[in-house]
C-alpha cells in the first residue's frame, strides 16, 4: 500500500473528451505503484498539481505536463497527443495556446512513420482473416 491519501477520482464535469486521454494516463499511474510525491519528483509538478491534473479538475493542463508524465510513465506521446490536442480545443482553447504549450515537446508529438495504409494492411493479414 502507498502511503498518503488515495488519489481522488475523476471530476464528474470532466467530458469525455478529456477523458479520452485521462484516463489510461491515470490508470498506467495507478499500476504503478509510485506516490504522487515519487511521480511528481519525476515530471517536476507539485503533488497537489499532478493530483489536479489525473482527476480533470483545474485549469486544463499545458502539453508540455502531459508529455512529461507521458515519459515516466512510458506512453506513446504521438496518439497521447492527438487525443489531448482535441480535448483542448473542445474545452475552449485557441490553436495558438495549443501550438504554443506544444512547441517545448514537438518532437516527440510527430509520428515517427507513417500508418500501414489500408491496402497494404488487408495484403498482409487477408489470408490468414479468411483462414
Amino acid at each position: 500500500m502507498r502511503p498518503g491519501r488515495k488519489l481522488g477520482p475523476i471530476a464528474p464535469a470532466v467530458p469525455s473528451s478529456h477523458r479520452s486521454w485521462l484516463e489510461p494516463v491515470r490508470e498506467k499511474y495507478l499500476d504503478s505503484g509510485i506516490t504522487l510525491g515519487a511521480l511528481g519528483d519525476r515530471v517536476h509538478l507539485a503533488k497537489s498539481k499532478l493530483s489536479e491534473l489525473l482527476r480533470g479538475v483545474g485549469l486544463y493542463p499545458r502539453w508540455e505536463s502531459i508529455h512529461r508524465l507521458a515519459e515516466a510513465r512510458q506512453l506513446p506521446s504521438w496518439p497521447l497527443h492527438r487525443l489531448w490536442r482535441q480535448a483542448a480545443l473542445d474545452a475552449g482553447k485557441a490553436p495558438e495556446w495549443i501550438e504554443r504549450s506544444t512547441q517545448k515537446a514537438a518532437r516527440a508529438t510527430v509520428r515517427t512513420r507513417p500508418p500501414l495504409e489500408h491496402a497494404a494492411l488487408c495484403q498482409l493479414v487477408k489470408a490468414d482473416y479468411r483462414f
